[in-house]
This record gives C-alpha cells, sequence and structure tokens, in this order.
C-alpha cells in the first residue's frame, strides 16, 4: 500500500511538471516511454517509418495538451492510450486509401525525376521467403482481426501488459479485455489454420 501512495505522490508530482511545460520532464518521458511505445506502434501498423511518426505524435499530444493532463491512471497507460487510438485512426485512413506505386515510374523529386532502383544487395528471395513465411502467415492472421481484438493481443503479447492495463488504454471493463482476448486468439488460430 505504501508504494502505491509514493506512486501516486509521483505521478501527482509529475503532472504538475507536466502542466507546466517542464522541458526537462518531457525528455525524461520520451527517454523512459519511445522505444516501448514505439515497439507497441509499429506491431500494429508494421511500418517502421509510420510507427516513428505515430510516436513522434503520442509526445507531441501530451505536450499539447500538457495544462490539461491529469493523472486518472499511470503515465504509461496514458501515452498507450493515445498510441492505441492513433494507430486505429491510422488503420482507418490506410484502408479508404491504399498507396501504389509503380517501380517502372521515376520518383518525382523538386530537382527531377529520379529513375527508381531496386537494390540488390541482402537475402536471396528463397531465403527471405524460407525465414519469414511462418512469421507472415500470423502478420496474416493478425491483420485479419478487427481492430480491438488485435490492439488486446498485441498490447499482451508484445507488451506484456496485465488485463487492468489493457482495459485502461483501451477504455473497457476487465471482463471485456477477457471477451476480446478470447475472440482474439480464436479468430488468429482460426485464421492460422485456414492457409
Amino acid at each position: 500500500a505504501n508504494s502505491i501512495m509514493n506512486n501516486a505522490i509521483v505521478e501527482n508530482g509529475l503532472a504538475e511538471k507536466i502542466n507546466n511545460g517542464d522541458a526537462d520532464i518531457f525528455e525524461e518521458i520520451m527517454d523512459r516511454y519511445a522505444a516501448g511505445l514505439m515497439n507497441f506502434i509499429y506491431s500494429y501498423v508494421r511500418n517502421r517509418e509510420e510507427a516513428e511518426d505515430i510516436t513522434q505524435e503520442v509526445f507531441f499530444r501530451l505536450w499539447k495538451k500538457r495544462e490539461k493532463y491529469q493523472p486518472t491512471a499511470k503515465l504509461s497507460t496514458y501515452l498507450y492510450r493515445i498510441a492505441a487510438n492513433l494507430c486505429i485512426d491510422y488503420k482507418r485512413k490506410e484502408a479508404r486509401s491504399p498507396l501504389t506505386y509503380s517501380i517502372d515510374e521515376p520518383v518525382q523529386k523538386t530537382d527531377g525525376d529520379v529513375p527508381r532502383e531496386l537494390k540488390e544487395s541482402g537475402p536471396t528471395p528463397e531465403e527471405i521467403i524460407d525465414n519469414r513465411s511462418e512469421r507472415i502467415r500470423v502478420e496474416k492472421a493478425l491483420e485479419g482481426l478487427p481492430a480491438k481484438q488485435r490492439m488486446a493481443l498485441i498490447l499482451r503479447t508484445y507488451e506484456n501488459k496485465n488485463y487492468q492495463e489493457i482495459a485502461e488504454i483501451l477504455k473497457c471493463s476487465k471482463p471485456s479485455v477477457e471477451s476480446l482476448l478470447f475472440r482474439a486468439r480464436q479468430n488468429l488460430k482460426q485464421g492460422l489454420n485456414s492457409d
């Protein structure tokens, strides 16, 4: 009980520093949470550049709303909630406007067109297929899950969040998290068996 009280005091002191725009505390927060958030976001969006952008957006939103921040949950939970919402928004936008590129078309730049070039170094296609086929099957099955089920499964499996933390991040009850995870695992198993 004493550590919970100390944690609450630390969180309240942190909230005051965030509210006041303490640049040092923001740097400390970024140092502490950026890598974990980046991994979580990447697990969901599967694109390194987008994951980096979304991670920056999480911290930007904390900074932008710093005067209104109130510690109703742990700071990490608050940051993961922002990240989860941004990931879901990203996937919605991506579904509405898929981008395709022709490898034959040149890249248009301000200083002229540049031909697209494919890198020839690295593993052979056969090696890539052998090394990644199972992971790709799992990723494909994960992609097929509804957004909340997928988010709950990623938080539990890749981020090792407990049910209560997942409930706070997704703004739902603990029994709802249990149900989401059960359905996600069933759907994932079904998706993997249908290949």
